[in-house]
């Protein structure tokens, strides 16, 4: 009854659980629904950057793929997927499914704007807050997506859009690849 009238529960591994995982793995929330629990089922040097993408992968075989904490691609999401995600420093080239809606480009610009403590499960990281502006001109249209970067360059945590009205993915990085 509780499924029905409130949604369903985030998933929340306990710590051992987590600990115990051989897997990289993280949190994540599409739009405002529940939290899943995604691993790290592949990763590739992406031929165009040398970077790694990593593919993350949900229970029902959903994926996100990253390239340094940027999402680049969903496959298996409702209604709306990022086909493709082209970068070059300042700007990007967008490609959505379903509808065939390829080759729109944007314009980035990114500014720190705190020094922020990230909370994860098994640890607590020390994190630069970036905004990062994407505009369509195409479109009139911009998104805002949010990164928190440690250190060492890591995205922990993020909350990106794939597209104008299109979904909010939330990733909270709990075990980390490498």
């Amino acid at each position: 009854m509780d499924n029905a009238v409130f949604g369903e529960k985030d998933i929340q591994l306990s710590e051992q659980e987590l600990r115990g995982s051989p897997y990289a793995s993280l949190y994540a929330r599409v739009d405002d629904g529940r939290q899943i629990h995604m691993v790290l089922a592949f990763a590739e040097t992406d031929p165009l950057t040398g970077k790694q993408l990593l593919k993350w992968m949900s229970a029902d075989r959903a994926m996100i793929v990253t390239l340094d904490g940027r999402i680049v691609k969903t496959l298996a999401l409702p209604d709306t997927n990022l086909a493709g995600l082209t970068l070059d420093s300042d700007r990007a080239s967008y490609d959505w499914q379903p509808g065939y809606r390829y080759g729109y480009t944007a314009v980035i610009s990114r500014e720190m704007i705190a020094s922020e403590l990230v909370e994860t499960p098994l640890q607590d990281f020390k994190t630069e807050h970036y905004i990062e502006t994407v505009k369509f001109a195409q479109l009139d249209e911009s998104i805002e997506n949010h990164y928190w970067i440690n250190k060492k360059g890591r995205v922990i945590k993020t909350i990106q859009y794939l597209g104008p009205d299109m979904h909010k993915i939330e990733l909270l990085l709990i075990k980390d690849f490498g």
